[in-house]
């Protein structure tokens, strides 16, 4: 189950298991929000990207959560979803338009 949270200009994403289990979470953050070693990774990799939205992504909870930050940008007519590990590091890159496609929602 995902739902969708607000409070003002701040957007979070939830999803649990049909048990009530968390599984991860999805904070839209601003630029200034993203550590600077990510950022500075991003901008390395991806010198010529604009990011359309930036993400905080929580998986798990407790000792065991892990911590991601994704960038979503358009390159031709690609959208794409790259994502760092809070030291920086290049961890994946994926389609955004499978990844919609994936989860049911319209292109």
């Amino acid at each position: 189950f995902e739902f969708t949270l607000k409070d003002g200009d701040k957007k979070l994403e939830a999803e649990f298991t049909a048990d009530g289990k968390f599984v991860k979470s999805e904070e839209e953050i601003a630029e200034k929000d993203v550590p600077q070693a990510v950022m500075a990774a991003f901008r390395q990799k991806f010198a010529a990207a604009k990011p359309t939205k930036m993400e905080k992504v929580t998986k798990g909870d407790g000792a065991g959560a892990t911590v991601v930050y994704e960038f979503d940008f358009k390159d031709g007519d690609k959208e794409v979803e790259v994502y760092f590990s809070p030291d920086g590091k290049f961890v994946e890159q994926k389609d955004a338009r499978e990844e919609k496609d994936k989860k049911g929602e319209k292109k």
